[in-house]
């Protein structure tokens, strides 16, 4: 059978372009994951997936006297706002701002292996122009890589302690950097529930 006429290049992965960031007023915290999955992309909302543990987690952390302990399922036993006003009221509450890494890239899927060719947000000139920002949440292993190489070479933090506090230059100030737990809901040996995750994003994001 004779070959079709044409290109046959395999076409390439699709470019995408990120979200703008929360820019919660008065915030102290900036949580910057890598790149929003497919379902965050078409809502237009950070953390979009349902099965996705963040807002879960910001929830518990709000209102610790809601959970016990149990090695439940944690994630379906709290109800975080589920519309995305209700969910941007909580971030302010808890003094979160919200952001990516990544600016642009091509990926086919939601999994961060398969991003190419990243561009990187300005992370340090927003810092930069909200002085009260004093600490950051990496959300997962790809964020804090992407930290490391672009604002903070040499400095060996992606590969230390999940949820160590280190004290990292920033925008010329210093900053306590936390690199934590991905929130995807696909689990590790370490951290299989969402439950798991929260003493380290509590100790990074709790009210004081």
């Amino acid at each position: 059978m004779a070959e079709p006429e044409g290109d046959s290049t395999p076409p390439s992965n699709p470019r995408l372009r990120g979200l703008p960031p929360l820019d919660t007023a008065g915030a102290t915290i900036l949580v910057l994951g890598s790149f929003p999955s497919v379902r965050s992309l078409e809502k237009g909302e950070y953390y979009g997936h349902p099965r996705n543990h963040f807002w879960p987690l910001m929830a518990a952390i709000e209102d610790a006297s809601e959970w016990h302990g149990e090695d439940n399922d944690f994630a379906s036993s709290l109800r975080p706002p589920t519309e995305w006003e209700g969910r941007k009221a909580l971030a302010a509450r808890l003094g979160l701002s919200i952001w990516d890494l990544v600016d642009s890239c091509e990926r086919r899927g939601s999994l961060d292996a398969d991003i190419r060719e990243a561009v990187v947000n300005d992370i340090p000139g927003f810092v930069a122009s909200r002085p009260r920002i004093d600490s950051i949440a990496l959300n997962g292993s790809l964020a804090a890589a992407l930290f490391e190489f672009h604002f903070a070479r040499g400095s060996r933090f992606a590969t230390g302690p999940i949820g160590k506090a280190v004290n990292l230059e920033l925008a010329g100030r210093l900053l306590v950097v936390r690199r934590l737990p991905s929130t995807s809901p696909v689990p590790t040996r370490r951290f299989r529930k969402a439950i798991d995750k929260l003493p380290c994003w509590m100790e990074a994001c709790a009210l004081p």
